[in-house]
């Protein structure tokens, strides 16, 4: 038990330095890819996080609304890894319907026009999803590194009560 909770760590530290979430600089164009640079690290957080506290479930939101009603996660987080899951997919089924097959291959652009071949996804919904996988980051790191034990995303209160984490980040969003 303790050594597939180490593991698991390891892999959610592992997941925080490879995906990091870095948007176009100086506000330039780039071609990304939805996968590897918008959905990968949400689910896989999901996936870790359903392996660390052993839920049986069949899918990321089912994941998520169990460990959400058990009072392992925060809704804060809950809420914010649901943004980033469902905006990735959006990402990735757009990109998909504008190729008629499963490319991957996006355009962050501050116009949203699709250009050259390539699906072009709006500037601020990336920026958006940037702000919010960065923050889950820095949330889940200060916790594995500070806190650790088996409620390594819910912050104690008093009498050993638990408390929700402060949320930095709005857990209500449009797209």
């Amino acid at each position: 038990n303790e050594a597939r909770q180490r593991a698991t760590m390891s892999m959610i530290e592992r997941d925080i330095n490879q995906y990091p979430y870095a948007p176009a600089p100086n506000g330039k164009d780039r071609v990304r890819s939805a996968k590897e640079d918008f959905y990968r690290y949400p689910s896989l957080l999901i996936y870790n996080l359903k392996i660390y506290y052993k839920r049986r479930t069949s899918s990321a939101t089912e994941t998520l609304l169990s460990l959400e009603q058990n009072k392992t996660i925060t809704t804060g987080i809950a809420d914010d890894l649901r943004f980033s899951l469902y905006a990735a997919i959006y990402v990735r089924m757009k990109a998909y319907a504008f190729y008629d097959s499963q490319k991957e291959d996006v355009l962050v652009s501050r116009f949203y026009t699709s250009s050259s071949g390539v699906y072009a996804i709006p500037r601020p919904l990336v920026v958006m999803l940037t702000w919010v996988c960065r923050s889950l980051k820095d949330r889940v790191r200060y916790r594995v590194n500070n806190v650790g034990g088996s409620n390594f995303l819910v912050k104690r209160g008093r009498k050993n009560k638990k408390a929700r984490i402060a949320m930095p980040v709005p857990s209500t969003y449009c797209m």
